[in-house]
Order: C-alpha cells, then structure tokens, then sequence
C-alpha cells in the first residue's frame, strides 16, 4: 500500500468504470496501483484501454468540491423533495459532515453522509480522505436502487448506462443561481442515460428518466442541487418520479 500515488490520469476512469458508486472511491481519486511514473501507460479495464476522463466524470468526481469549506469542517444540509404521480411524495433531509482535512489521506476529509431519514433512510458507509463532494454518489447509489425497485431491473446495469452517459456527455453549461440572496454562477450538467438504451424497452415505461447537476465553486461543498425526472412515455408525458435534492445551508 505503500506504493499508492494519486494522479488525475486515465486511471480514474478505470476505477470509476470497475467500481462506481462505491463511496470509497471519492476518499482517493485516480489511485494507481504502480510505482509512481509520469509516463504510466493507461490502464486496462476488462481487457480494454481506458479512455481519458471526461469533463463530466471531471466535474463530479475529480475535482475538490469540500476545499470550499473551512478547514475545522462543517455540515451541509440539503433538501430532498420527491414529487409525481407514479407515487406518494415526501419531502425530507440529506446531511454531509465533513471533518477537517488529514495529512495522512492527503488532505482528504472524513465524510459521513446521512442520506434521508427514518423508512426513506438509505444506508451509505463514511468516506475517509474525501476531496469530492460525497453526495453525489449518495444520491446515484439510492437512486439506482430506486430504479431496481419499481423497475425489478439489476442495479449494475443501471449504473453502467449512468456511466456510459457520464463519458459521453458532451457539454457542461454555465448557469445562473441564486444562493443566500446572492447572484451567483455554476455549471450544468444534464444527462439522459437510457435515451439510446438497447434494452430499453424491457422497461419502457421507466426508461425516460434525465438527470441535472447544478454545481458551483460559490457555494459550500461545490454541489448546489441534483435533480432527476421521469416522465411516462416520452420527456414530454406526465411526470411519474420526480427528486430534487438541493443544498440549504451549511453549519
């Protein structure tokens, strides 16, 4: 272990491509398994080269959304609101504590994400040494369980489509917010995982579900807001789910 070295190279990929979701991966982004070297081919991912990261997986997964925060640590408090006709909303409460940063997990923070509460609760594990914003994997674990509830379908392939979408993503767009009587700016990310499905219509009346993130350097822990949709028969239909999760404040 001691030969461990993160990087921001293609190895990232790999270890978000093997494993994502997995909240530990947040702890220590692009952790070669090799001795250190600048000229590192890229790895191999189930016999095949991973590509370069992408913008998208860049944004959400690389970069160091907590170093917003003060160095003794803080909470952030999102709201979570459900809505639609498939079933009954409700509206509840994400929390993130974040410690202060350790030289030994290089500066990375311990992270505890408390996602929803009492029968909505989803049981995530802490996260030691994180730099990204935990609740991102947070919210996509719960909801591609959510997906294997309503749908039967398995949760690995769900994430595998959310992957596969996060490397094609072409587009990140800059945005306007508003955060504590402030105008402030970020940047969109949109995504539509199970448009080109070719299994889509095993579950087709599910299968038109987008997913926004609303992310910015301006406000605590770099995650403003993420929001899924599903909408019955087209992205035009009536909406059936709808979850929003956005950032409150932080203490």
């Amino acid at each position: 272990m001691s030969r461990l070295v993160r990087t921001l190279s293609p190895c990232l990929r790999a270890m978000l491509l093997a494993s994502v979701f997995t909240l530990p991966v947040l702890a220590a982004p692009g952790v070669v398994l090799a001795a250190e070297s600048s000229a590192a081919p890229a790895p191999v991912v189930h016999g095949e080269t991973a590509a370069p990261v992408s913008a998208v997986e860049t944004a959400l997964f690389v970069k160091e959304h907590l170093k917003t925060l003060p160095a003794k640590g803080a909470t952030l408090v999102y709201q979570f609101r459900k809505s639609g006709a498939y079933e009954s909303g409700y509206e509840d409460k994400v929390t993130v504590e974040v410690g202060s940063p350790d030289p030994a997990q290089d500066n990375g923070r311990p992270s505890k994400v408390e996602f929803l509460t009492g029968d909505h609760k989803t049981d995530l594990p802490p996260v030691e040494g994180a730099k990204g914003n935990p609740v991102i994997l947070g919210f996509l674990e719960r909801d591609v369980r959510e997906l294997k509830r309503i749908t039967g379908g398995q949760p690995n392939y769900y994430r595998k489509r959310l992957r596969l979408a996060m490397v094609d993503a072409k587009e990140i767009k800059p945005v306007n917010l508003r955060w504590q009587g402030h105008d402030i700016h970020g940047e969109e990310i949109l995504l539509d995982p199970f448009k080109d499905d070719p299994a889509r219509a095993r579950f087709s009346r599910f299968a038109n579900k987008t997913y926004q993130f609303i992310l910015s350097d301006q406000v605590p822990g770099g995650v403003y807001s993420i929001k899924t949709v599903m909408h019955e028969g087209s992205l035009t239909g009536k909406v059936m789910i709808e979850e929003t999760l956005t950032l409150t404040e932080t203490k």
